[in-house]
């Protein structure tokens, strides 16, 4: 893949001052973790947030049936 003098340079750079901060043993490709997230990993995580907020609900509501249906059980502390 092509890549620009200065790119190369600039990467050089970055590289060579790593272990002035204390990383060592890095590699040029590890960089990338640092870039900014892309849409889509956003839209996953609210996709996520969805999912886990419905399950609570489905969760919560499992807890109040089993608790009119089966009294005097330990999920009577619960609800």
């Amino acid at each position: 893949m092509y890549r620009s003098s200065m790119f190369r340079e600039a990467l050089e750079i970055i590289m060579l001052n790593l272990p002035n901060i204390g990383l060592r043993n890095v590699k040029p490709l590890e960089l990338a973790i640092l870039q900014t997230s892309e849409d889509a990993d956003d839209a996953l995580r609210i996709m996520a947030d969805v999912r886990a907020y419905f399950q609570g609900m489905c969760l919560n509501s499992f807890f109040r049936y089993y608790h009119l249906t089966i009294p005097g059980t330990a999920l009577d502390t619960i609800c």
